[in-house]
Parts: C-alpha cells; sequence; structure tokens
C-alpha cells in the first residue's frame, strides 16, 4: 500500500495517516485484512470515537486509508462503497460580550496605537 501511494506521489503526511489507520484497524479486528467485513469497519470508527475519543478528522483519515486499502490494494468495491465518511462536526463561534469587545478596543488604542483603527465614532 505505501509503495503504491509514494509511486502515486502522495505527501508524506497522508501516506502516514493512511497506513497509521489500516495497521490499528489490523490491530483491533485481528484478522487478516481481506477476511475484515463492513461491521468491523464500522465497530473500530466507533472505537475511535468512543473509546479512544479522536477527532472527526483522524476518524476521516483512517476511514480514507481503508477505503483506499479496498479500493486500490485488495479490490473490494462493495466495502469501499460501505464504509461510511464522519459527517463534520459543528461548532458555534464564540461571541464577545459588549463588555469584552469594550476591554479589547481599550487595549489596542492604548498598547498597539498603530493597530487602532478609528473610524469617527466615540468607542469609549
Amino acid at each position: 500500500m505505501r509503495n503504491r501511494m509514494v509511486a502515486s506521489n502522495r505527501a508524506k503526511s497522508t501516506i502516514d495517516g493512511y497506513t497509521y489507520g489500516v495497521k490499528q484497524l489490523a490491530l483491533f479486528c485481528n484478522l487478516p485484512l481481506e477476511s475484515i467485513e463492513s461491521e468491523n469497519v464500522y465497530a473500530f470508527l466507533v472505537y475511535l470515537k468512543e473509546e479512544r475519543g479522536l477527532s472527526r478528522d483522524t476518524m476521516r483519515i483512517s476511514a480514507c486509508g481503508i477505503k483506499y486499502l479496498y479500493n486500490h490494494i485488495i479490490k473490494r468495491d462493495e466495502m469501499v462503497n460501505d464504509i461510511p465518511y464522519p459527517k463534520k462536526e459543528k461548532y458555534l463561534p464564540e461571541i464577545l460580550t459588549s463588555d469584552e469587545l469594550k476591554n479589547l478596543r481599550k487595549y489596542v488604542r492604548e498598547r498597539r496605537p498603530k493597530h487602532y483603527l478609528f473610524n469617527g465614532r466615540n468607542w469609549g
């Protein structure tokens, strides 16, 4: 798998992430890669999320590595189509309070005057 990715000019970080994910799957299932089924992959991804508490991006890299393995190396299309792609996590942005904004403007005006932008309003 690694040789094929190097020959395809994949980035080193991609190669490392994909191969690590496949190795972890093999260790988790304790089966030959050719014998692993979709349910094993689901259990592995649940393990990454719930037991190890890994982020969506780490799960995504593992899932992509597994898809690469079954698409290009083992050639099992049914596995490729069945492996889920972890949904992107949504975060609400942190919104500053009016007091925090006033303190930020005061700090910039007093300590970083070259970064202070005055637009003609009285900002206090």
